[in-house]
């Protein structure tokens, strides 16, 4: 179980780059981000290379960690009622 969570930590902090990319091209109103391997260089330029590595890390560090602990909790009981029930 220690290593599910140290898992979702591992993969979270090494997918943050890719969700800041998303999240910038995904919210833009006007065209600023227009060719998906630019986007690092031009969030560097603009907000610093820190908003890329650190920018919102937390709240995903905690959602991610809050739906595993759910999912660890709830995925057996939740298992064993619909293997009862069929």
């Amino acid at each position: 179980m220690n290593n599910l969570f140290f898992a979702v930590i591992v993969s979270t902090i090494i997918s943050q780059p890719f969700d800041v990319c998303f999240v910038k091209i995904a919210s833009q109103r006007s065209l600023v981000y227009e060719n998906i391997f630019k986007v690092p260089f031009q969030i560097g330029k603009n907000d610093g290379y820190a908003k890329l590595i650190i920018g919102g890390v937390w709240a995903r560090l905690a959602y991610n960690v809050l739906s595993t602990m759910l999912l660890v909790n709830m995925y057996d009981p939740f298992l064993n009622a619909a293997v009862e029930a069929f």
